[in-house]
C-alpha cells in the first residue's frame, strides 16, 4: 500500500472496513450453532435462526441497495452496521428463543445495509485506472478477516481450560468482539469523503431499475446465476463428501480449510498482476477454466493428499479472479446506480446458491458421489463461455458501453 495515488486515505479506510465487515462471517459461522446448542436450542431452532437471518438479509438486498444510491451509501451502511453489531453484541446474553429469533431478524437487516452499499462506496473511491488493484487488497482484507476470525475460534475451550470460564461464557467475549467489529466500520466509512452522489430522477420504476447500467446488468447477473447454482450443488457439502469419500472429520478439513483461505487471500493481490498481462476477461476465463478442469478430476483421484492439493488449487483458481469481475462490473455501471447493481447481483448468485444444496444432498445419497462434481463443473463451463462472449470486447483498462 505504498503507491498513495492509488491505496488513498479513502481506500485504505474502505478496506479498512471491508475486513472489519467480514469478521463476523469467520468466527459467528462456526461459534453461533454450537453455542446455541449448548444454549438448549434444538437444531430446527437454530436453523430457524439461522433461515430468519439469511432470507432477511435476501429479501432486503435489492431495495437497500436502490435507498444507498438514493440517500447515500455512507448513511445507510453506517446505520446497517451499529444494527447489525449491537444485535450481535446482545445476542450474547439472549436465552429467549422470540428474543433470539428478533435480533437474528436484525442481524439480517443490518447485514444487508451493509455489503452491497460498501463495494459501491469502494468503486466510488478507488481511482478507475487501479479499480483492479484496490479491489483486490479488498478481498484479501476481507478474506483475512474471515481467516483470522475463524482462528479466533478456539478461544473458548482457551477460556474453559486456562481461565475458569463456564460452559456458555466461554463464547461470550468472542460473539461481542464480532459484534464491535461490525459496529466500528460506522466509524471508518463515516471518515471516508470520496463518496459520489448523483441524484436519479423519474418516478419510483426508474429508480429501481438500474437502466443505464442495465445490459452490463443482465449479462453478469447471467453468469452469476449460472454460478450460484453450480456452487450450491457442490461447494456447501464439501465437508460431507471428505466425510463419506475418505471417513475425514474437522480435525483435518478446519487445517485444510485454512490453508485454502489463507492462499486465496494471497492470490486476491496477485490477480491484478496478470489482468495487466492478459487483460481481465482473458484472466477471468484462464483462472476458472482451469479450475473447473480440477473440479472434475477430484472425485476421480483415490488418494487424499493429491485430492487436498487440487481442492487447494481449486479454490484459489476458480475465486482469485473475483476482485477483477468485480471492478470491471463497477467501471462499466453508473456511479448513481452502483449500489442497485451490486445488490441486484449479490441476488442473482444467492438465491440459487442457497438453493441447490438440497440437489447436491440427493445426488450423493441416492445417485453417486461423483454426480455434483460434474454437474457443477458443467454450470461452471457454461457460465464461463458466456462471460467471454458477454464481455471480449472489452479493453483490459477502459470503460466501455456495452
Amino acid at each position: 500500500m505504498r503507491d498513495g495515488s492509488v491505496f488513498t486515505r479513502d481506500v485504505k479506510l474502505g478496506i479498512a472496513s471491508e475486513f472489519m465487515a467480514s469478521f463476523q462471517w469467520g468466527s459467528l459461522s462456526i461459534l453461533l450453532p454450537i453455542y446455541f446448542s449448548k444454549l438448549g436450542l434444538e437444531p430446527v431452532e437454530i436453523g430457524l435462526l439461522l433461515t430468519i437471518s439469511q432470507a432477511t438479509f435476501a429479501i432486503l438486498t435489492i431495495p437497500i441497495g436502490v435507498a444507498a444510491d438514493l440517500y447515500g451509501k455512507k448513511r445507510i451502511i453506517a446505520v446497517g452496521s451499529v444494527m447489525a453489531g449491537a444485535s450481535i453484541a446482545v445476542l450474547a446474553y439472549l436465552e429467549n428463543p422470540t428474543h433470539i429469533y428478533v435480533a437474528g431478524l436484525v442481524i439480517g437487516v443490518g447485514s444487508s445495509m451493509i455489503y452491497s452499499p460498501l463495494w459501491a462506496l469502494l468503486a466510488d473511491i478507488a481511482p478507475a485506472r487501479n479499480m483492479d488493484q484496490v479491489f483486490s487488497y479488498s478481498y484479501s482484507a476481507s478474506s483475512m478477516g474471515v481467516v483470522i476470525a475463524s482462528g479466533l475460534s478456539i478461544a473458548p475451550s482457551i477460556l474453559r481450560s486456562s481461565f475458569g470460564f463456564s460452559e456458555l461464557d466461554s463464547y461470550r467475549p468472542l460473539i461481542v468482539l464480532s459484534g464491535l467489529t461490525t459496529a466500528l466500520v460506522a466509524v471508518t466509512t463515516s471518515l471516508i469523503r470520496g463518496e459520489i452522489r448523483v441524484k436519479r430522477g423519474g418516478g419510483l420504476r426508474d429508480r429501481i431499475i438500474p437502466r443505464r447500467s442495465i445490459r452490463v446488468l443482465y449479462r453478469i447477473g447471467i453468469v452469476d446465476l449460472l454460478i450460484g447454482v453450480g456452487a450450491g450443488i457442490t461447494i456447501p457439502l464439501f465437508p460431507l463428501w471428505f466425510y463419506l469419500r475418505f471417513g475425514l472429520d474437522e480435525n483435518v478439513l478446519s487445517p485444510l480449510y485454512t490453508v485454502a483461505n489463507l492462499m486465496l487471500s494471497v492470490s486476491y493481490m496477485i490477480s491484478p498482476l496478470l489482468s495487466s498481462r492478459l487483460g481481465r476477461v482473458n484472466t477471468v476465463v484462464a483462472t476458472q477454466g482451469t479450475s473447473i478442469v480440477l473440479l472434475a478430476l477430484i472425485p476421480l483421484i483415490p488418494d487424499f493428499m493429491v485430492v487436498g492439493a487440487l481442492f487447494v488449487a481449486r479454490n484459489l483458481l476458480m475465486n482469485m479472479a473475483g476482485p477483477i469481475v468485480r471492478a470491471m462490473v463497477m467501471n462499466l455501471t453508473d456511479p448513481s446506480e452502483r449500489s442497485t447493481v451490486s445488490a441486484f447481483i449479490s441476488i442473482a448468485w444467492s438465491l440459487p446458491n442457497s438453493a441447490t444444496p438440497s440437489i447436491g444432498g440427493y445426488l450423493l445419497q441416492y445417485v453417486s458421489l461423483s454426480m455434483p462434481f460434474y454437474l457443477t463443473a458443467l454450470f461452471y463451463a457454461i457460465a464461463t463461455v458466456l462471460f467471454y462472449i458477454f464481455f471480449r470486447d472489452l479493453d483490459t483498462n477502459g470503460r466501455r458501453s456495452i
